[in-house]
């Protein structure tokens, strides 16, 4: 999948969220539950816990994305500050840059929650990726470089709506990766 999130507008992030969500259920979407709560030791994440990951922290946007497409949001005091907005949005893309794969210390707030994730973590992630897609399309329309909102995982952080989406692709790439690294190992079970 290419990598030039940076630069990427909404139309453009649009099919790559499309394809990630092809990708990752073909991935992932006939493994059983062994398989998807197998872990290659206790201080990484198993394949369910990942996939519940990512749907943790993509919902913790939608709130602000449906209501900016609603056209109902007010802007915090913060987001309205000149306080390099498009440095923090840039810096977490490349921190999560999946050619990289090196770990990054997630937010408490977007930890998976179940020690043991049932298949239907699949369907979840393919419903909310429909979602996602849907309020991208409601936002391709507005300067989304301009709007700046703020990270719902750390309140002093603030990006443009237009780094946010390309947060939660770029994000969803490291875990697509991650994911089939994991897959790889030859101790990971086959059924």
């Amino acid at each position: 999948m290419p990598n030039d999130i940076a630069r990427a507008t909404i139309p453009q992030l649009i099919p790559l969220v499309e394809q990630l969500t092809e990708a990752i259920t073909a991935q992932v979407g006939a493994l059983g539950q062994n398989q998807l709560n197998w872990k290659p030791n206790a201080t990484e994440w198993s394949v369910g816990q990942q996939i519940e990951h990512v749907v943790i922290a993509n919902r913790s946007y939608f709130p602000m994305f449906e209501q900016i497409v609603a056209g109902t949001r007010t802007p915090a005091l913060r987001e309205r500050l000149p306080l390099a907005p498009t440095l923090f949005g840039r810096l977490l893309i490349a921190s999560l840059d999946p050619e990289r794969l090196r770990k990054v210390r997630t937010a408490k707030l977007f930890e998976p929650t179940l020690s043991v994730v049932e298949p239907s973590i699949v369907t979840a992630f393919t419903r909310q990726q429909q979602r996602l897609v849907e309020l991208m399309h409601g936002c391709a329309s507005l300067d989304a470089a301009r709007i700046i909102i703020t990270s719902p995982a750390v309140s002093f952080i603030t990006y443009s709506l237009l780094d946010a989406f390309r947060i939660l692709v770029v994000h969803e790439q490291h875990h697509f990766a991650s994911t089939a690294k994991l897959l790889r190992l030859p101790e990971f079970p086959s059924a």
